[in-house]
């Protein structure tokens, strides 16, 4: 039985790091997201309102 050798190229390798690393980084900015949303939705009243009517330099 012959023993096969399988070659792998450098440039190959960092992509395919770079490739895991990007899936990575992309889950988590997902779920950041989704937190972000679940968060401002119970949030909603802390938000401080800005209007116009607040120049009452007249």
């Amino acid at each position: 039985m012959k023993m096969m050798l399988l070659y792998v190229d450098p440039g190959s390798t960092s992509y395919l790091l770079q490739v895991i690393i990007a899936a990575i980084v992309g889950v988590a900015v997902y779920f950041k997201t989704i937190w972000w949303r679940i968060k401002s939705f119970f949030y909603k009243g802390d938000k401080k309102e800005t209007s116009t009517e607040d120049n009452t330099d007249e």
